[in-house]
């Protein structure tokens, strides 16, 4: 399997449904691309098992209850670790992934076997938009020519990693999860280097490693590893969610 979309998610069962709807729709638009999705919720108030049950028909998908709410870091860990992808991206489950996206991974994913990390250009845009149309929001419904990129890099290219860090590719740099898909091997390799007792604090940014758990284990794994970036944006972040 090339891929796994791991999501650490927690109550905003509607965006959760909006995100898995993405996804399907992208599995629709490039059938032969094998992927998987590992959800792993972090105990949350509503029932998640009717949307999962419900897109379990239509696409491998894994699915983890917390026996109570680990912090967002611990239920990242958890979501990569359920992946059996040979790359793993993580999204947050207010995120969307555009309907090609697929298509264009499938491409770049399997001809870039050398490459530990991939950047992912990604678009914005306010939640708002969402609330005008029927629910699960379809995203072919996007125009996208009105959305502004996060990158504004205008080619794809391969490069070392660390000229991802470079505020010409990107002022998110890591920071957005949503950016970065990398090897998933090399990724759990590095948990057991963390600081557990600050991993393990639940409370909101208040460490940075709770908070930057990703581009910590990203750096750490990919620092003498090929990369590449990808310009096109194949994911939507929406402005105005939060977890908490």
């Amino acid at each position: 399997m090339i891929l796994s979309i791991c999501i650490p998610s927690y109550n905003r069962l509607e965006h959760l449904h909006n995100c898995l709807n993405s996804i399907l729709i992208a599995k629709n638009n490039a059938p032969k691309f094998n992927f998987e999705v590992c959800v792993s919720d972090n105990n949350s108030e509503q029932d998640v098992t009717k949307i999962i049950n419900k897109y379990s028909e239509k696409f491998r998908i894994k699915f983890n209850k917390n026996e109570k709410n680990l912090g967002f870091a611990n239920n990242a860990i958890k979501s990569v670790s359920m992946a059996e992808g040979e790359y793993s991206w993580i999204i947050g489950n207010d995120d969307l992934v555009t309907p090609d996206s697929f298509v264009f991974l499938q491409s770049i994913l399997t001809t870039n076997l050398d490459k530990d990390y991939f950047y992912i250009n990604s678009y914005y845009m306010n939640s708002k938009f969402l609330e005008k149309f029927p629910k699960p929001f379809d995203t072919q419904n996007i125009d996208f020519n009105n959305l502004t990129s996060i990158s504004k890099v205008k080619k794809d290219k391969s490069v070392n990693f660390w000229d991802i860090i470079d505020k010409d590719v990107s002022w998110d740099f890591l920071i957005g999860i949503f950016v970065s898909i990398f090897k998933t091997k090399n990724w759990l390799q590095q948990v057991g280097k963390l600081d557990k007792k600050k991993i393990d604090d639940t409370g909101v940014w208040s460490t940075f490693e709770n908070t930057c758990l990703n581009p910590i284990l990203i750096a750490e794994s990919c620092k003498n590893s090929k990369a590449y970036i990808c310009s096109k944006p194949l994911s939507i972040n929406l402005i105005g969610e939060r977890e908490w």
